[in-house]
């Protein structure tokens, strides 16, 4: 089977989880240019993933090419309990343009990672791919752990499991599912990000419209070229800087630094082999060095290195999530208790917050309480004295649901270290500022231009606002003119059109600005010393942010544009094109020349292993592990250091060995102890040459298949006499490595 036909068969899966899962993007408010093509994708591969998810764990349903039942029946379903759903002509061509828009990004940035397809060990994608390969042979929602056999998998792993659920849904294997989920995640997301903020600054200037300015050449409807442009204009620059782009280090040291060299000759380069695209994600702690390490990431970044991580997967699912927020937070419709609390945008937050405990825990506080004051800001406008009843049964709904549903995966799980605890190392100023001042200032402008232009227009021209306020206030009895004039000006604030999409944007402006400043304040205690004692945090919180000023970019860029505020416009476009060069830079370092043909590799992670010599006996130990077709098969491999080639046969397998990494055992387990033991036995395994020892190890633990490879000898005095006698030969390379075959 071609490579081809396998990119042209994930890309029909994508096409046709959006069309099924259309009717579930219910949305009021924002009218999205593709019909709804991305975020009924994204949404609907989490709805259909989660629904067949947790059937397989709590019934026993397969997790296998069987998933296709769920898919199919969730797409027959709102048909079934609904006379009619439209499909109009018109909005299938938007729909079939969001695919065709979607698939031109995804395969320009499929064609790079063509460059550099392979897995590399010095980051966490063998543990990425293993938990893949794992679910994928397993067929079971909740996997063995690959690296600590004999026991489930203890780890946010249930976004690996939906690239899992997408390679059975398109027939793909992992091994080339890999790089085709990469390359998903980051055109989804970037033609996410366009028509979310389109969606937004089209409702903003509706909003203006009704509030009585038109643009030139426009009317009261929010029309006209200038509105278009800006619109559209908006949208791209949002994907450019949540996409493309870099943080403030590229900018500074990847651009400016490198061109003030070139124009005086002096070298003002911070090492001597230059910027190197990696560092500006490890700037805080770095260039120069401190005892206080951080980590900045962004999507570019995780595109190109190649790493299939929580975080990065979980972008899919943060924008739906802040779609429903924002649709409901701009709603003005008054409804009862039971309606407000019932809507089915809250239902869809749930749900989203539910799969994010399982996927990347550290999304669902940071999403939990951006939307929690989106809610609370339009219900204190909408209901007024009620609101906060509102909002607190939302709240309470909202939680417990998100809770229950993950049930199956939490009865499984074992709570990592959470302590928090307070800073006592603190960025830089300057670091700070370097990283953070450009996409904090344009968004502290953005937030001043619309309060200012919204309680100017409020109180300056009340109009059709004041006797919108004085039909829908409660009368009160005035007892003078001054209370009077004020009640006025408070109902013009309150029910002025422009009011929601003020308070929403300010409410994810200031969200954005607190992710960044968290970690400079509190930090969540794991098993790395001082030294690294804010890197996670900092790194998980600063990603979404990284994400909402990219959104907030783009808002910006729009609204000044519109209002001719030429100058910011043409800074932030200025900067955000910049800042871009981050990802073309990152590519030419990394993937080199992706122009020439003879660079050109394919999208197989795993080939690797054909090319290289000196992994011979693992390549075929692991090609005949994989055609054991057995789902639950363990094996015993040598335990091994993070981030080095070790425990590769388990990976590349997702057949479990007793003990892998075990670093990342030591966090996942919270403790060393057990780890260090495991450790132990399979050091006496391999050395000890105790035939009965070994023969009740093999048995006492279910093991199948005993590797001594290369990483074993290295490890090890191996001595075979202690299982060679009672195991089988499978294979067998020039230089003495074995393959054992355990028979029962």
């Amino acid at each position: 089977m071609t490579e081809t036909f396998l990119v042209i068969r994930w890309i029909l899966v994508i096409f046709l989880v959006s069309f099924l899962m259309r009717p579930y993007l219910r949305v009021r408010v924002l009218k999205f240019a593709d019909a709804g093509f991305a975020f009924s994708a994204a949404f609907g591969l989490m709805l259909s993933f989660f629904v067949s998810w947790f059937l397989s764990a709590i019934l026993g349903y397969p997790f296998d090419e069987r998933c296709y039942i769920v898919l199919i029946a969730l797409g027959i379903l709102p048909f079934a309990i609904r006379r009619k759903i439209e499909y109009k002509k018109e909005s299938l061509i938007r729909f079939v343009c969001g695919f065709l828009f979607f698939t031109l990004i995804f395969l320009a940035i499929l064609w790079v990672r063509t460059y550099k397809p392979a897995l590399d060990f010095q980051t966490e994608q063998y543990m990425d791919y293993g938990f893949v390969q794992a679910i994928y042979r397993q067929k079971c929602a909740v996997p063995e752990d690959i690296w600590y056999a004999g026991n489930a998998l203890n780890y946010y792993y249930l976004g690996q499991a939906c690239t899992a659920y997408l390679c059975r849904l398109s027939g793909v294997a992992p091994e080339y599912g890999y790089n085709l989920m990469l390359s998903t995640i980051f055109a989804l997301v970037g033609t996410m990000v366009f028509v979310f903020v389109k969606a937004l600054l089209d409702h903003i200037f509706t909003a203006d419209a009704a509030a009585g300015v038109a643009d030139e050449g426009g009317s009261k409807t929010g029309g006209g070229i200038r509105t278009s442009i800006a619109s559209c204009g908006g949208a791209a620059v949002s994907m450019l800087a949540a996409c493309f782009a870099g943080n403030g280090h590229y900018l500074v040291h990847g651009i400016f630094y490198r061109l003030l060299t070139k124009i005086t000759g002096h070298d003002y380069s911070y090492r001597p082999e230059g910027y190197f695209f990696p560092d500006s994600t490890v700037y805080v702690g770095t260039y120069p060095d401190l005892p206080d390490k951080g980590k900045n990431e962004c999507l570019a970044y995780s595109v190109i290195l190649g790493d299939l991580h929580a975080h990065m997967i979980n972008l899919l699912f943060v924008l739906p999530l802040l779609v429903f927020a924002f649709d409901l937070a701009l709603d003005r419709e008054e409804k009862s208790l039971a309606r407000s609390v019932l809507d089915p945008r809250i239902f869809s937050i749930a749900g989203l917050l539910s799969y994010f405990r399982g996927a990347n825990f550290w999304d669902f506080p940071i999403y939990y309480v951006i939307a929690g004051a989106l809610i609370l800001f339009r219900d204190l406008v909408v209901y007024k004295r009620k609101g906060l009843l509102h909002v607190a049964c939302k709240g309470v709904l909202i939680y417990a649901l998100a809770k229950i549903l993950i049930l199956p995966f939490e009865v499984n799980f074992t709570k990592m270290a959470s302590k928090i605890r307070l800073c006592q190392n603190h960025t830089p100023l300057y670091k700070f500022a370097v990283l953070w001042a450009v996409p904090i200032v344009i968004a502290l402008g953005l937030l001043a231009e619309l309060v200012i232009d919204y309680l100017k227009r409020a109180s300056d021209e009340p109009g059709e606002s004041v006797d919108q306020a004085d039909e829908q206030a409660d009368e009160i009895q005035q007892h003078s003119l001054v209370h009077r004039e004020r009640r006025s000006l408070g109902k013009v604030l309150l029910f002025h059109p422009l009011v929601l999409p003020v308070l929403s944007l300010a409410a994810l402006i200031l969200c954005a600005i607190g992710l960044t400043i968290v970690p400079e304040i509190i930090y969540v205690e794991d098993i790395y010393g001082e030294e690294y004692a804010r890197f996670n945090t900092m790194f998980k919180l600063t990603y979404q942010a990284f994400l909402h000023f990219g959104i907030l970019t783009g808002i910006a860029a729009g609204v000044w544009f519109r209002k001719k505020r030429w100058v910011p416009v043409i800074l932030t476009t200025l900067v955000t094109v910049l800042l871009s060069g981050y990802l073309f830079t990152s590519i030419h370092q990394f993937m080199g020349n992706v122009f020439k043909p003879e660079g050109h590799i394919g999208i197989s992670a795993t080939e690797f292993l054909t090319k290289d010599a000196s992994l011979y006996a693992e390549m075929n130990a692991i090609h005949l592990i994989l055609e054991d077709e057995r789902e639950h098969v363990r094996i015993l491999e040598g335990g091994g250091e993070s981030y080095t080639p070790d425990c590769k046969i388990s990976a590349f397998t997702g057949a479990p060995t007793y003990v892998g990494w075990h670093v990342h055992e030591w966090m996942w387990r919270g403790s060393w102890d057990i780890v260090a033991q495991r450790l132990v036995e399979v050091q006496y395994f391999y050395e000890s040459g105790n035939l009965e020892w070994c023969k009740d190890f093999i048995g006492k633990h279910g093991i199948d298949y005993v590797f001594a490879g290369p990483r074993e000898y290295e490890q090890y005095r191996v001595n075979t006499d202690g299982f060679a006698p009672f195991l089988r030969e499978v294979f067998r390379s020039e230089e003495g490595y074995v393959l054992y075959r355990v028979v029962k």
